[in-house]
């Protein structure tokens, strides 16, 4: 199984441990290398992953109103490489006492472009319809440069539970 390697002097590469000696040397990718010169080893980052969710909740009251509201959302995200693929949507549905009172859906996208391990370039749009504040269809464009502190699962958990601020963040900046 190939590894990352990063030596004093040779940059980091992709290589494959053959044979480790006694005399603190190691055989890496056909040269030999000094153990005390290994400054990191990681794992090759796979060429694509994709993650992302669906969420739908319904809630129903009943007694001095009846209102029956409805969201749905989702996200998929596509990592592959340097380039990170982002495509999310929203739905929202509700009715009181026999009268429709929200029903608005959002949809986005955002490319990031890695230009180190953690920085990247980004591009999004946000499209928005909303019938009750007379939104056929807001667009919004936008740039940016982003530094992703955390990547992997735990990270990834953690950021699901403040995207919402994120999100809010954005769209008013934008609005």
């Amino acid at each position: 199984m190939p590894v990352v390697l990063t030596a004093t002097g040779r940059g980091e590469q992709a290589v494959t441990v053959t044979t480790a000696a006694a005399d603190g040397q190691a055989t890496i990718g056909g040269t030999t290398v000094a153990l005390a010169d290994i400054t990191a080893l990681r794992r090759p980052d796979p060429p694509v992953t994709v993650t992302g969710g669906a969420n739908a909740g319904f809630l129903s009251t009943g007694g001095n109103t009846d209102v029956n509201s409805l969201r749905v959302d989702g996200e998929l995200v596509t990592r592959a490489r340097a380039n990170r693929y982002t495509g999310s949507g929203q739905v929202n549905r509700a009715v009181d006492t026999g009268r429709e009172t929200a029903r608005n859906a959002t949809g986005a996208f955002r490319y990031d472009r890695f230009v180190r391990r953690q920085l990247y370039f980004n591009g999004s749009a946000i499209v928005t319809n909303d019938r009750f504040r007379d939104l056929d269809l807001r667009t919004a464009l936008g740039l940016g440069v982003g530094y992703q502190v955390v990547d992997n699962v735990r990270g990834e958990a953690w950021g699901r539970r403040r995207k919402w601020v994120r999100k809010q963040i954005v769209f008013d900046a934008t609005g």
